[in-house]
């Protein structure tokens, strides 16, 4: 029987599939416990036309992803036919169903590089924003990455209206300036990212909604309209426009006004809240005195019957059941989708520039801006989702151009490099967690193939196409300011972790996992505790099933240098024929942050190198176009520069000087922890003519060493990682929050209050080393009262005062210690003499 009923689902998908016009997809945002959640529960527990159930031939699986089927009713069809867009309007058969891909944005502001992959695969975003506490953090966050990726549609549901009936109790001119700023700061948000001043969200336009996701209802001002538009004797467009604003209804003379008081003097009350705060509060307030008749007569004239199961409710749970009726919440939320959000017909071409990583007027570009089913196949694999399936893992993503078959033989890609040749073994129609089999997915689509989880790395291109372009995945730096060492308790099953910490590595964006090579040790690493724990418990109870000892947690360093080397630092190969001079000074901080955020063109030739560094910062064209790498990983905030005049044979130990550059900025001087912030210089170099004895086995150590030298020579010492923390909490325990901030030296940066809003907001800053267990002491000291969000804001100096204090001297020898290496730091055994 359930097989039955899936192929039923899989039949009505199929043909949702091959109208590209008819699919949305989607991305909910919001900050941590604005009631996103509640929303998507609402939502796919409402609909069940689509629900999958588990059968012989499904697979159980953890996803994000919820497909909604909705079909439009013949009211609304008649109603927002005009209003879609959607290139087939003269077929009503054609505009009926609508296939909604929602996807859930990892709501903890943490869990960024999965939100900036996650995003790649839609088309718009729905934000959700708490009436109280307004535009928070989180959702700012979120905002900037969905505009990052070339996101320009955004719809908003303003949640929680009940709260500020009910709780707050604000009167109903009130509560519309609460919402009128919610929107503003909204609006605010999106044009600072965009650069657009124009007001993108109004609910005279239609894109923005109002309601209660744990009430479960919702409305748009369409929906009063609807029901006063005969009485006014106006069309329903033009009074859409009168019920937001300044606009005023007056009885004396029976006339729309926009000054709210008469000829007689007498005062106005606001259209929206006149025609639709005032029944709300009206039924909210006949609910919670329980009044039984005058609900009924309320509902009876809204044609609403209350059954015998209501009206043995009373207060909020009668509320919520009459409003669930009133103003159904995916009555309204879904339309708002489907006529505002862009399929992806009409999203291609502005979001292609921000996609596609090849040329835009090629064959696969163009089939990509149409969405072309016969065109190139293109598949974006966004993250490996685990299955039932012991040790099998699907590749959720979507595809952009061409269609996806079972048995097609694809290219697999990661960043411009082809892996190998793979058949497409399984497509899988996602719904929640469970995963049925398809034949194929056209462009547009949202589906998870089968098969080749062991040749993808977190995120993967798939074609057909025999050119080597991605779709655009520039992950955003992800620093790793937390790790821990793990090893299995029993040593039998250390294998086993190796394959498990691999697969590990490869499925979560969250953490890097590997071994050391020097000393053999396991590392799992995150960017904070939250992330450090989703990692460890997928680790766990996903992939190996064994019994771990966990290390304290370690914190990550950087080393630099505070000042220009005090000497020129030689350094002799091995067979003392090549000698190599160098000096090390601090690179200006612009510049570091700069190349940290991917702006700096690292990859570019030396020409438009030194033309970005001179117009941005006024480094010398001369200087910058001798830069020869970045580093470490030839990206690194580190520069490697050529001073030196007429050398000869110079160019063919290049790269031999690269590879010891990247090797010394990898594993620093100090504790081998990676170099930040520091230019190094080569002054001069000296070489043997016979080209044998110049080869990379003499150069290589030589450069490090040299490089060593002169980083040792420029008072070198150590960063530390520095949280930005935003606490939210009631007024009250405010001081309590100081006196544990104050306890573990943050420094508060601001304290913000917003109007009708109990929480206030505490922004500061805090050593990372200083930063354990702090969601469990906020919580102990304000009862719960107090929510912390970590990210990752700056390095700083471990001891800002003194670059050889005995607290870096302290936390030097540590690392040393753990690592296992030689407690003493001899210069002489890096810097050579003439």
């Amino acid at each position: 029987m359930d097989k039955l009923i899936n192929e039923k689902v899989i039949d009505k998908v199929n043909v949702v599939f091959n109208k590209t016009n008819n699919i949305r997809n989607i991305a909910f945002i919001a900050h941590v416990d604005h009631g996103k959640s509640t929303i998507i529960d609402h939502l796919t527990s409402r609909l069940s036309d689509i629900s999958l159930k588990p059968s012989e031939s499904s697979i159980q699986i953890q996803s994000a992803l919820f497909p909604i089927l909705y079909e439009l009713s013949d009211t609304e069809l008649a109603k927002d036919l005009s209003s879609i867009g959607n290139n087939n309007n003269n077929n009503e058969d054609e505009n009926r169903e609508y296939l909604i891909n929602l996807i859930d944005i990892p709501r903890n502001l943490d869990l960024n590089v999965l939100t900036h992959c996650t995003l790649k695969m839609v088309d718009s975003t729905m934000i959700i924003v708490d009436c109280i506490e307004g535009v928070c953090i989180g959702t700012d966050n979120q905002i900037k990455h969905s505009i990052a990726n070339g996101i320009t549609n955004h719809t908003l549901f303003l949640n929680k209206m009940d709260r500020l009936i009910l709780e707050l109790q604000l009167t109903p001119d009130e509560l519309y300036q609460c919402l009128v700023r919610t929107i503003e700061s909204t609006n605010i948000c999106i044009a600072t990212c965009t650069g657009i001043e124009e007001d993108l969200l109004s609910p005279t336009v239609g894109n923005i909604a109002f309601g209660s996701g744990l009430c479960g209802f919702g409305f748009r001002l369409s929906n009063f309209a609807s029901m006063y538009a005969s009485k006014f004797g106006i069309e329903k467009h033009k009074l859409v426009q009168k019920f937001w604003g300044d606009h005023y209804f007056s009885p004396e003379s029976k006339k729309w006004v926009t000054i709210n008081t008469t000829d007689t003097g007498e005062t106005l009350t606001r259209a929206f809240c006149q025609f639709i705060l005032q029944p709300l509060y009206q039924i909210i307030n006949a609910a919670m005195e329980s009044d039984i008749e005058k609900l009924t007569h309320m509902m009876r004239s809204l044609c609403i019957v209350l059954d015998s199961n209501d009206l043995q409710l009373r207060g909020k749970p009668l509320f919520r059941s009459i409003m669930k009726k009133f103003l159904p919440l995916n009555d309204c939320i879904l339309p708002v989708i489907i006529q505002h959000c862009p399929s992806p017909n009409e999203a291609m071409p502005k979001r292609l520039p921000f996609l596609y990583t090849g040329p835009m007027k090629g064959e696969t570009a163009e089939s990509m801006r149409t969405n072309d089913p016969n065109g190139p196949m293109i598949f974006y694999i966004s993250k490996l989702i685990p299955t039932s399936v012991n040790g099998n893992y699907m590749a959720l993503g979507r595809v952009f151009s061409g269609t996806l078959k079972v048995d097609q033989k694809v290219r697999i890609i990661v960043k411009g490099a082809e892996i190998r040749t793979q058949t497409i073994k399984g497509i899988h129609f996602l719904n929640g967690r469970i995963a049925e089999k398809i034949n194929e997915a056209p462009a547009g689509c949202i589906v998870a193939i089968s098969g080749s989880h062991h040749l993808v790395n977190k995120v993967a291109t798939l074609t057909t196409s025999e050119e080597n372009y991605v779709i655009r995945s520039p992950i955003p730096q992800n620093i790793c300011a937390i790790k821990v060492c793990i090893e299995p308790k029993n040593p039998q099953d250390l294998p086993k972790l190796i394959e498990c910490i691999k697969m590990l590595d490869k499925t979560q964006s969250l953490v890097r996992a590997y071994m050391d090579e020097n000393t053999g040790e396991i590392y799992v690493e995150a960017s904070n505790e939250a992330n450090l724990d989703i990692g460890l418990n997928e680790l766990i109870y996903i992939h190996s099933e064994l019994e771990l000892k966990v290390s304290d947690p370690i914190i990550t360093m950087r080393e630099t240098v505070t000042v220009e080397s005090t000497q020129l630092c030689l350094s002799k190969s091995a067979n003392k024929h090549n000698r190599i001079y160098c000096k090390a000074e601090p690179l200006p901080l612009d510049i570091v942050q700069d190349i940290e955020n991917n702006f700096t063109p690292t990859e570019s030739s030396p020409v438009e190198l030194s033309h970005y560094l001179f117009d941005k910062f006024a480094v010398p064209k001369l200087e910058s176009r001798k830069i020869w790498s970045f580093g470490p990983e030839r990206c690194g905030p580190n520069i490697l520069v050529d001073s030196t005049t007429g050398v000869q044979y110079l160019s063919e130990i290049k790269d031999a000087i690269i590879t010891g550059f990247n090797w010394a900025t990898l594993e620093g001087a100090l504790c081998e922890e990676r170099v930040r912030g520091v230019k190094y210089k080569i002054m001069d170099v000296t070489l043997m003519t016979d080209a044998i004895r110049r080869g990379g086995g003499q150069i290589i150590p030589t450069a490090r060493r040299v490089l060593y030298a002169s980083q040792l020579t420029a008072n070198p010492t150590l960063l530390q990682p520095v949280y930005l923390i935003d606490i939210k909490t009631p007024q009250n325990n405010i001081p309590s929050v100081y006196t544990v901030l104050g306890n573990r030296g943050a420094v508060i940066i601001s304290e913000e209050y917003s109007p009708n809003n109990p929480l206030c907001t505490i922004k500061a800053n805090l050593p990372v080393l200083d930063s354990f267990s702090l969601k469990r002491e906020l919580s102990a000291n304000t009862h719960g009262q107090a929510y912390p969000t970590f990210t990752f804001d700056f390095w700083a100096p471990l001891d800002p005062i003194q670059y050889n204090s005995q607290k870096v001297l302290d936390a030097i020898q540590q690392i040393r210690q753990r690592k296992g290496l030689n407690p003493v730091i001899d210069l002489n055994n890096f810097l050579d003499r003439l």
